[in-house]
């Protein structure tokens, strides 16, 4: 049966890639997210030396993983559920090694996760632009791991509640609960420090 070339099948799916083309579409779609992965690996260890070598590895995971790679993946989750791959490998080695091992909150199972708490990134954000890195460097690292890694994937790594859920492997509502906890402990924190340093007026 001849072909009208002016009215062409359609194609059930798009031409296969080439690595190198994979490899060229992935660097395109990657690199320029480097500095946001590595803030959001800053915020989780707190030491840039640290922050650096996880992020090297991140992207060096990626690229050796380019044959998974397919046209149109969410490149940002894809990147920072492969960060926390890294920093719980990274974790358990200094575990290994004799490294503290961190206890859950006590609250964690205090009551039941609730679905209804949001928090606006960028007003969020607006609180910690009015305090020293180093104060937020210490409030954030005296956060439950699993407070601080929500928070850091929604208010630094700014993903959707649902994205953040599926590189924590958690429901959206944990997420939820949990970055309003990380939130209000950060707050208290932080208003402290900066009473400390009379940058605001102790309530009364």
């Amino acid at each position: 049966m001849a072909v009208d070339p002016s009215n062409p099948p359609l194609s059930s799916s798009p031409p296969a890639m080439s690595p190198g083309e994979k490899r060229h579409q992935l660097e395109h779609e990657a690199l320029p997210l480097m500095d946001l992965v590595f803030a959001v690996a800053r915020r989780m260890v707190g030491e840039e030396s640290r922050a650096e070598d996880l992020v090297q590895e991140t992207y060096l995971r990626a690229f050796r993983s380019v044959e998974q790679y397919r046209l149109g993946t969410n490149i940002k989750a894809w990147l920072l559920t492969i960060l926390r791959s890294v920093y719980i490998d990274s974790s358990r080695h200094v575990q290994a090694r004799g490294g503290a091992h961190e206890q859950l909150p006590p609250d964690i199972f205090a009551s039941p996760e609730r679905t209804d708490l949001a928090i606006d990134p960028a007003k969020f954000m607006s609180v910690l632009d009015l305090l020293v890195d180093d104060d937020i460097r210490e409030a954030m690292l005296q956060l439950p791991d699993i407070y601080r890694e929500a928070f850091v994937m929604v208010v630094i790594g700014e993903l959707p509640y649902k994205e953040a859920a599926e590189v924590l492997g958690v429901q959206e509502g944990t997420v939820k609960s949990r970055v309003f906890r990380a939130c209000q402990s950060l707050k208290t924190r932080l208003w402290n420090y900066a009473v400390e340093r009379r940058m605001a007026t102790p309530k009364s």
